[in-house]
């Protein structure tokens, strides 16, 4: 198992390193379980792989996750 401390990052940066582990993962194959914990900072609207982006949020910055599903506020949390 492969073991990702928890640390904060923007939404943006969260959802780049889901995207490079998954991408490194399918490359070499491997079939190793990954454990990422992680925060946001700031808050964050994370939209489903499918979902929708024709809404406006204000101020609160909006990222697409890879896995579906449907918006979630990230503030304050581990995922």
């Amino acid at each position: 198992m492969k073991f990702i401390p928890y640390s904060v990052h923007t939404g943006e940066k969260n959802m780049a390193v889901d995207e490079e582990l998954l991408d490194d993962a399918v490359g070499s194959g491997a079939s190793d379980i990954i454990f990422r914990l992680y925060g946001w900072n700031p808050k964050c609207i994370s939209l489903g792989r499918n979902q929708k982006s024709d809404f406006s949020t204000g101020n609160i910055p909006v990222v697409r996750r890879l896995t579906g599903g449907r918006a979630l506020l990230h503030d304050d949390e581990i995922t």
